[in-house]
């Protein structure tokens, strides 16, 4: 079971995240350059048109990690950069496989802003605030949760033994957002299991 804890980050922190979400779309943007500069587009449609799918995912998957060592970033977290290289190459191999049913899908744009990820051994719940960091000796970011959402996280961490497994952060509405997304043991299926016995 996924639960979502969805939290409005203070003003204070958005030039900071400004900046943050520059260096992100900096990351997909030259990851994007990166990976699209040494594959032929047609060749991997056409494996995925012979049922090949796996060899274009390994090309795929092998540039991924090729741009994660020659892509950095000074102010990003490591796992951050991953995971935006991650959603990158998702996104490149979604398109190839829709482009083959369908041509009118297109590659992953060039973006001016692209939200920030953390994965879960990044992040810390510590005494009602989320903590994420940066890249070594830049700190990290505290968001303060207001008393209903620690209540609601300590719910999901706590009573349902959840884990948070991401965090995102992104710009909606003129303001930022969080969302944090807690994977919980599934207690239907606990309880079924026990009707069965």
């Amino acid at each position: 079971m996924w639960c979502i804890v969805k939290v409005r980050v203070p003003k204070k922190l958005e030039t900071q995240l400004n900046e943050l979400t520059k260096e992100s779309a900096r990351i997909w943007n030259e990851t994007r350059k990166f990976i699209l500069s040494q594959i032929d587009l047609d060749y991997l449609l056409s494996l995925i048109c012979n049922k090949k799918s796996r060899e274009a995912n390994t090309i795929l998957n092998t540039l991924k990690w090729d741009a994660q060592k020659a892509i950095k970033s000074d102010i990003l977290h490591s796992q951050t950069v991953q995971a935006i290289q991650d959603y990158l190459t998702a996104s490149i191999k979604s398109y190839l496989k829709n482009k083959s049913n369908d041509e009118s899908h297109n590659l992953p744009r060039k973006v001016k802003w692209y939200p920030l990820v953390w994965k879960n051994q990044a992040i810390k719940f510590v005494d009602g605030k989320i903590q994420l960091p940066l890249a070594r000796g830049k700190g990290k970011i505290i968001v303060p949760l207001k008393k209903k959402h620690k209540k609601q996280l300590s719910r999901f961490l706590n009573e349902f033994n959840g884990v948070i497994r991401w965090a995102v952060v992104t710009r909606k509405y003129g303001c930022y957002w969080m969302h944090i997304f807690v994977k919980a043991e599934d207690v239907k299926a606990d309880v079924d299991v026990e009707r069965r016995l």
